[in-house]
């Protein structure tokens, strides 16, 4: 295993030979395809940093890289069902968020008529995200902390809320100067979406 540590021929084979079993790890205890590829690229990031540590006698390289799959799944299985308890009393404290003040600020930009009723259409967390960010003006990196939820979570909660309120925006009547304005927020805040991370 030392032979891998900064050869990055060595780490290649490793990888050819042991990668689909350790994604396998950690699918079977995941149950999701994206979440098994982000945990086996963390494994190999470790065994990259770590290799050091592997110790001959406790087993082979692929059972030490099995176990550190397992260890990361389950961290990601927690993280996840955290984030998802987060999300419902978050629900469950703010079911309806007051937008009124947001309004005065944007009505010149915004024809109201068609996106409060696209706001309202969206979850309340999702809601709670996006108005944080294009109306209140905060971060993306402040909504983490104010909510105190992972930066990902809440990338992700505006991008769904941003896609969901343009698709209903986008279905409300014939489009004019406001409202093509109005379909276009959600193209925009998708591109600060991405220059933000």
């Amino acid at each position: 295993m030392e032979s891998v540590r900064g050869n990055e021929a060595a780490f290649a084979d490793l990888y050819r030979q042991t990668s689909q079993q350790v994604y396998n790890t950690a699918l079977r205890l995941l149950c999701s395809r994206v979440h098994a590829e982000e945990v086996t690229q963390e494994v190999y990031v470790q065994v990259w940093q770590q290799a050091g540590g592997y110790d001959s006698g406790k087993g082979s390289v692929l059972s030490w890289m099995r176990m550190i799959a397992r260890r990361r799944a389950v961290d990601r299985i927690r993280a996840v069902a955290s984030a998802n308890v987060r999300d419902r009393q978050a629900a469950l404290m703010n079911p309806e968020l007051e937008f009124e003040d947001v309004w005065d600020d944007v009505a010149s930009r915004i024809d109201a008529r068609r996106v409060r009723p696209a706001l309202a259409s969206l979850s309340p967390v999702q809601r709670e995200a996006v108005t944080l960010m294009y109306f209140e003006r905060r971060t993306m990196k402040e909504i983490s902390i104010e909510l105190r939820l992972p930066l990902g979570t809440v990338k992700t909660r505006i991008r769904d809320g941003l896609i969901s309120l343009r698709r209903t925006v986008d279905q409300t009547g014939t489009p004019d100067a406001q409202s093509r304005k109005t379909s276009m927020l959600a193209p925009r805040a998708l591109s600060r979406l991405a220059r933000s991370s």
